[in-house]
């Protein structure tokens, strides 16, 4: 009986104090947000690093019930008031701030999760069933980029950004792929499922090159791979190990090409991350940790 309150109540209030804050750019549309300087040293793992801003009361609500499960948006480059996102229903919808209004677009035929425009305005969406795809937005025509890297099937694509070479980097969260519940893609209970196993660290950062079609593994070993941010001059990218609390930084360019350091411990649980034209690093928090 006691395993069973276990299995009921702990999802129950995971999910009640769990509640996502994601901040986005657009004025609009600003939730909850870490401000990190990307030229911030590590830091022990044990001292929480920065404590979260929250900027809610200064939000305003768009598109309020319209969506289940938003994840990541992306601004349209040729117009500043629309942005993409994918929801749990598995549809890319187009968002208009300007009308309030939020329209189907394309079933990817998974969970749509990260989600970036290209330099050809294709959308390349992390879907965290089908994997690494790129949709055409003039006629929604959805193609599979990548499924498997290093001898491995990617089962949770997760989030994704593209460097200013047009190489793709994203994330394949863990091994546990999600479950279909009827109605909609659940990227929750693999979560929960993997935390309880113990999260085995199989979480991984990617790298899909357009011009050779290549997928290739980049890091490995993180405990849950979320958000990923190249940095504005392309010489490394940070991502965020939601599990572990931290954001690692990865050397692309330069002399420590291939290596990593921490970025920063995060006073919660890091998800979806970006760089704003500030150079400062936006950090979405899941929710605060325990000291």
């Amino acid at each position: 009986m006691n395993l069973i309150k276990q299995i009921i109540v702990v999802p129950l209030l995971i999910t009640i104090i769990g509640v996502s804050v994601v901040y986005f750019t657009h004025p609009y549309v600003n939730f909850g947000v870490e401000y990190l300087p990307s030229s911030l040293p590590p830091l022990a793992a044990n001292i929480p690093a920065h404590p979260v801003v929250d900027l809610s009361k200064k939000s305003q609500k768009i598109i309020e019930g319209q969506l289940t499960g938003p994840e990541c948006l992306c601004f349209d480059p040729l117009h500043s008031d629309i942005f993409y996102t994918g929801a749990a229903d598995g549809y890319i919808y187009r968002v208009n701030i300007t009308t309030d209004k939020a329209t189907k677009i394309v079933a990817t035929g998974g969970r749509p999760l990260g989600v970036k425009f290209d330099v050809h305005h294709n959308l390349i969406v992390c879907d965290a069933v089908k994997g690494l795809l790129s949709i055409e937005t003039k006629t929604n025509k959805v193609t599979i980029l990548s499924t498997s890297a290093a001898g491995r099937n990617i089962n949770f694509a997760n989030y994704v950004d593209i460097a200013k070479d047009g190489k793709i980097y994203f994330t394949d969260a863990m091994r546990i792929a999600p479950v279909y519940a009827q109605t909609y893609w659940d990227t929750y209970t693999p979560s929960l499922a993997g935390s309880i196993a113990g999260n085995p660290s199989q979480g991984r950062v990617l790298k899909y090159d357009p011009e050779t079609k290549e997928t290739s593994e980049i890091l490995s070993g993180l405990l849950y791979a979320n958000g990923v941010a190249v940095s504005p001059d392309g010489s490394f990218l940070v991502v965020a190990d939601t599990a572990a609390n931290t954001l690692i930084k990865y050397y692309i360019n330069g002399p420590l090409a291939g290596t990593t350091t921490t970025f920063s411990v995060v006073a919660g649980y890091p998800d979806n991350i970006t760089f704003d034209s500030k150079g400062r690093l936006l950090v979405a928090i899941v929710a605060e940790r325990d000291p």
